[in-house]
């Protein structure tokens, strides 16, 4: 998990993990909690919406709705040139999404 001053970022790994237990009858206050994260801090609202949300995105394209796109899919242009090593990072993990399917 990653965290800003704007936003939580999730694994797909933690999201995986929440469907799963979430199937077997585990609720997402527990899921949360036995990962370390702060329920508190996180709010049950925030964790009930990013439960119905990883639920219907992996309903409807499986672990490949997971994923985080929002760098990828950026309609904003990027106020400056990437380096080689950010083009090669991204070129990496566009591959890496395509060869495993996610």
């Amino acid at each position: 998990m990653a965290v800003s001053e704007k936003a939580n970022t999730y694994t797909v790994e933690f999201k995986r993990h929440f469907i799963t237990q979430n199937e077997q009858g585990k609720l997402p206050r527990d899921i949360f909690e036995e990962a370390g994260l702060d329920v508190d801090l996180t709010g049950l609202e925030r964790i009930h919406s990013c439960g119905k949300r990883w639920r219907a995105s992996y309903r409807e394209a499986g672990v490949k709705g997971l994923q985080d796109t929002r760098k990828i899919h950026s309609s904003r242009p990027l106020k400056r040139e990437l380096t080689l090593e950010e083009k090669i990072k991204r070129l990496e993990a566009k591959k890496s999404i395509v060869a495993t399917g996610e």
